[in-house]
């Protein structure tokens, strides 16, 4: 998972005009058709979206008159929090996941709290949220404008993200403590590293020729270029790259700590005048290793894995994320409350305790003390397996080490869950360990937990059991309290869609049409007569409908063999009948039809048909 702060504020900005409204990023955010270019460097055109936008929160109407209303040049904030392919499973949220939903409901209302930190909460603007999914991956955008009320009644302007240190370092921390704690991707990780940083519309639509074929963009020919030299021993620092992209003409506009931007030099016009004045065109970054100002010996390019054979990055210790971003979000709450006046708030203190999950109903019970006689270990009863191996393979996947001699599982991340009979305790807890607990739980089959720990844990455990069948409270009051709090908003959530659901049609809820009757089946012919065994008949009507039946019945005769033998007689002389015409009907139904009812048939018939 990775935030990104987008550069449109609605400001007028490169020679393009502001959006004072927010209009256009509105429209970006909802519109099922977007302007983009179809290829790298192709005019934008509109694109109808794979999928369509999905409204989360917030009145787009409302944040709109809002901005436009605004004495700034800035007047709204807007961006990005888009997930891995394999953090956020796209087919589950969208069917309406409660455990999932309430995941990213958690992260919107902590980044919330994360961009607000020391404003009351009544007085926080209101945050336009939406996802996208049709890159096949779950993206939640979010608009809000940068005013705030001070307590005085005063506008006041506010920056989620001010361009110093500190404003970097929050959402950084933000980031790493939810990807560490959920075991979510990490776009920093050594696998994902890039020697050359490429523009989106580069990575996903290719440029390519006139026959169709695809090509370099300028910037991988640069860094192909600038490689050759350094292979051939002519660059060794970012000095001499400058000064090679110089000597080929190229114009140096702009030099950052990691990058270089260049306006790269054309070639002359077919047919213009020799003394004509250089061309160039508009300035591109070159954003990379080569291009980094860290970039000083050829040692560097071993330490960034350039080189064959070079070793990668190590990967980054997040353990510490959580804690740094308790203390980063501290101080911006401080800086808020300095600058609008508002009074620190008295919240209640979260509990603090060891993160644990105990089963209210066990699978099975200690022995019970008998009176007169010690306790023997040899008569104790037949605990239930520790057996990873009946895990979920996902869980599976991701386990490191089981020590069975204490009973504890260890999970690639450098968590671990220790198994302490009738309670399961984590170490160093991270999303994939509440899982792991969880799992636990349904293998001893509890049908009821309790658990202990800050707000955090309590919360990711909460939705994990709710979505598990699992009953679940808390330790203590304060605990419980997040608890049942958390469980509120996960059955309003399963309530509403159940009622979305129920106001469907069967057929549409199904997605199934409705069947459609063909057209020989509507033509009845009227003069055909329907058999006795297929006509829908009250047999108590039956001796008013039909008076001939009694009349035609054999009179009783004093003989009793008489009057039998009359009987059978009658009953084997109907059944004659009837079979007879049913048989007759059902020849005539299966082999007399109309050949304008069935356009394909032939002579030929069916396999497994024998002739009339």
């Amino acid at each position: 998972m990775l935030i990104k702060f987008l550069k449109h504020t609605g400001a007028a900005q490169d020679g393009q005009p502001g959006d004072p409204d927010a209009r256009l990023a509105i429209d970006y955010l909802q519109g099922e058709m977007v302007l983009k270019p179809e290829r790298a460097g192709s005019p934008k055109v509109w694109i109808k979206r794979a999928t369509a936008p999905i409204p989360i929160s917030g009145n787009a109407w409302l944040i709109s008159q809002t901005c436009a209303a605004l004495p700034f040049q800035h007047r709204y904030a807007s961006g990005v929090i888009a997930f891995d392919r394999h953090d956020i499973d796209i087919a589950a949220w969208t069917a309406g996941d409660v455990a999932l939903h309430g995941l990213t409901d958690a992260l919107m209302r902590d980044f919330e709290d994360t961009a607000f930190a020391g404003i009351p909460e009544e007085h926080r603007p209101e945050v336009l949220w939406n996802a996208h999914t049709d890159k096949r991956r779950l993206e939640l955008n979010f608009l809000f404008a940068r005013a705030v009320m001070d307590s005085q009644g005063r506008l006041k302007a506010i920056n989620p993200k001010p361009p110093r240190s500190i404003g970097f370092a929050l959402w950084e921390a933000f980031r790493d403590s939810w990807n560490h704690r959920h075991g979510w991707a990490d776009p920093l990780a050594p696998e994902r590293h890039r020697h050359l940083k490429l523009p989106g519309s580069v990575i996903s639509s290719p440029a390519r020729d006139i026959e169709g074929n695809p090509i370099f963009d300028i910037r991988e020919e640069l860094d192909m270029a600038v490689g050759m030299e350094i292979e051939r021993g002519r660059i060794a620092n970012r000095n001499d790259v400058l000064a090679w992209l110089e000597a080929q003409g190229h114009r140096i506009t702009r030099k950052g700590k990691n990058y270089i931007s260049v306006e790269c030099l054309l070639p002359p016009e077919r047919g213009g005048p020799r003394n004509a004045p250089n061309r160039y065109a508009r300035a591109i970054r070159l954003c990379g290793d080569l291009f980094d100002e860290r970039f000083t010996s050829p040692a560097w390019l071993d330490e960034c894995g350039w080189n064959d054979g070079g070793l990668p990055p190590q990967r980054r210790d997040m353990r510490g994320a959580a804690g740094m971003l308790d203390r980063l979000r501290a101080l911006r709450a401080a800086h808020h409350r300095e600058r609008l006046g508002w009074p620190e708030e008295r919240l209640d203190p979260e509990p603090e305790a060891e993160e644990e999950i105990e089963g209210l109903t066990c699978a099975w019970s200690p022995p019970s003390p008998q009176p007169g006689r010690q306790h023997d270990t040899r008569t104790k009863p037949r605990r239930p397996t520790f057996d990873e191996a009946r895990l979920p393979e996902e869980l599976i996947a991701k386990l490191r080490f089981v020590d069975y001699r204490k009973r504890r599982i260890w999970l690639q991340d450098g968590s671990s869950v220790e198994d302490q009979e009738i309670r399961l305790k984590a170490h160093s807890r991270s999303h994939d360990t509440i899982r792991l607990m969880i799992a636990q739980a349904q293998l001893k089959r509890w049908s009821g937990i309790s658990v202990r720990g800050d707000a955090a844990f309590l919360r990711d455990a909460t939705r994990l059991a709710f979505a598990a069948g699992i009953e679940i409270a808390g330790r203590d009051d304060d605990m419980d309290r997040i608890v049942q709090a958390e469980l509120k908003l996960l059955r309003a959530r399963q309530d509403a869609a159940k009622d979305a659901d129920a106001d469907m049609a069967p057929d549409a809820r199904d997605g199934a049409e409705r069947p459609v009757p063909e057209e020989a089946a509507l033509d009845v012919n009227a003069e055909q007569v329907t058999p006795w065994f297929e006509d829908d008949l009250d047999w108590d009507e039956v001796p008013k409908r039909l008076p001939g039946i009694a009349e035609a019945r054999p009179q009783p005769t004093p003989s009793a063999e008489a009057e039998a033998e009359a009987e059978a007689e009658a009953e084997a002389e109907a059944e004659a009948e009837a079979e007879a015409e049913a048989e007759e009907f059902l020849y005539t139904r299966r082999f007399d039809f109309n050949p304008d009812d069935d356009a394909l048939q032939d002579n030929t018939p069916d396999e497994g048909m024998s002739g009339p």
